[in-house]
């Protein structure tokens, strides 16, 4: 399955839009399409933001398929991994 998503940024007071198609997991997407989108838009923020190393990214406006999801993306937050484990 794939979805075409555009991304419209703030980056040290300039502004960019990318956009792009990406491929999303058809059973995650069939559950809950808009969760999925929201996933894969942030991941590719936080690509996006690695390729800025260092600079301040605001996140002005999501677009999935035309449908604004930019609250969703901005709810996501990172899970955090337990090291302590026994090994």
């Amino acid at each position: 399955m794939k979805i075409h998503l555009k991304l419209k940024l703030g980056i040290e007071g300039h502004r960019i839009l990318r956009q792009g198609v990406f491929t999303v997991n058809i059973v995650s997407y069939k559950k809950d399409p808009e969760r999925e989108a929201a996933i894969t838009s942030y991941l590719w923020l936080k690509s996006i933001q690695r390729e800025y190393s260092g600079r301040k990214i605001a996140i002005e406006q999501v677009l999935w398929d035309g449908a604004d999801i930019t609250n969703h993306v901005r709810q996501l937050k990172p899970v955090e991994m337990n090291n302590d484990l026994p090994f």
